[in-house]
C-alpha cells in the first residue's frame, strides 16, 4: 500500500445567493484562502487505482456512500472521512506557504 500526503489547493465556492442551479456549479473552483479537504480526499479515491469497492470495503463504508461523494452528490461524515483516509494511507498536512 502506498502513503500519500495531500498538499492541499486552495478554492473558493460562490455565495448560495448566486444564481446557481447545482451544487456541482456552486463547487466550480475559483482560489480563496483556505481548501476544501473533501476535494483533496475525493482525488485520492479517484486516483488510488483500486475499485471502489475495495475501498468501501477496507474501510466499512458503503460503496454507494463513496460513489455518491466521488461524484459529488453527497458528502462523507468526519468518521467516513477518517476511514477511508486510512485505508489510503492519506496524511493531512499543512501546505507549505511563501512568504
Amino acid at each position: 500500500m502506498s502513503s500519500c500526503i495531500l498538499s492541499l489547493t486552495v478554492y473558493s465556492v460562490s455565495p448560495w445567493w448566486h444564481s446557481v442551479t447545482s451544487e456541482k456549479d456552486r463547487m466550480s473552483v475559483q482560489p480563496r484562502i483556505a481548501p476544501l479537504l473533501s476535494d483533496s480526499l475525493r482525488a485520492a479515491v479517484l486516483t488510488d487505482g483500486r475499485p471502489l469497492r475495495q475501498i468501501a470495503a477496507q474501510a466499512s463504508v458503503p460503496v454507494s456512500s463513496i460513489s455518491r461523494f466521488t461524484r459529488r452528490e453527497r458528502g462523507l461524515s468526519c468518521h467516513a472521512m477518517d476511514r477511508v483516509a486510512g485505508v489510503l494511507g492519506v496524511q493531512l498536512r499543512p501546505a507549505s506557504r511563501s512568504p
